[in-house]
């Protein structure tokens, strides 16, 4: 008799308690999709920082080209502590920086500052997307997965798009009096909107550990 696929399907998640459930798995897509919600509007939020001489022109290039580097050695770094950290613990390690230093660039100012700050946000950025790449790698169908996570971090930069022009209107409007044309940039709504994000997803942090010994992805099977 042959058995279903189906059912041996079920008889190897079972015999594998590591395995992740769906809410492990859409928590880590979720906070990979944060970690590249910046990088997927970066002209949106930068230009600004130069109209308000905040960073010169010359210096866009730099800023951009540094928060890209930061989060391909951050998605490998934050891949490779999930040997000797929990999940929840890097994912934690990684949120934290990512939602202050965000918050932190409506000060921030000068091509030293921006630059490390903008790499400090790529580098724990990075870290949750290696989280989210290694939870695809170990699906049974990572191609479905890798799908939905280009299809998440899409809408999330679409959406943060829109509401950069409403964001900036607000700031606008808030600090108009005072004269201070720095709160006007949207830019400065767009890093706040992250960093909120970040802390808001804190929330789904608990869900990204599974009930067994607090790891998500052993990685017996994923080679970095």
């Amino acid at each position: 008799a042959t058995s279903e696929p189906g059912v041996m399907a079920t008889a190897d998640a079972a015999a594998d308690p590591a395995a992740p459930t769906s809410g492990n798995v859409l928590s880590a897509l979720w906070l990979g999709s944060l970690g590249l919600l910046i990088l997927g509007i970066q002209p949106v939020v930068l230009e600004p920082l130069v109209r308000f001489g905040r960073l010169d022109e010359a210096s866009l290039g730099a800023a951009a080209t540094a928060e890209i580097l930061a989060i391909a050695a951050g998605s490998v770094i934050g891949a490779r502590l999930l040997r000797p950290w929990s999940a929840r613990t890097v994912a934690l390690s990684a949120l934290l920086p990512f939602a202050a230093v965000n918050l932190a660039m409506h000060w921030v100012g000068g091509l030293a500052p921006l630059l490390a700050a903008r790499a400090l946000s790529g580098l724990a950025g990075g870290a949750l997307v290696g989280l989210a790449i290694v939870t695809i790698a170990r699906a049974q169908r990572p191609e479905r997965l890798a799908a939905a996570f280009l299809v998440l971090q899409t809408v999330m930069q679409l959406c943060l798009a829109a509401l950069i022009p409403g964001l900036g209107k607000r700031f606008e409007h808030g600090t108009h009096e005072r004269g201070d044309a720095r709160h006007a940039v949207a830019g400065d709504a767009a890093f706040a909107f992250a960093s909120s994000s970040g802390v808001l997803l804190l929330a789904v942090v608990r869900r990204v550990a599974d009930d067994h010994g607090d790891r998500l992805i052993p990685l017996d099977r994923v080679r970095l």
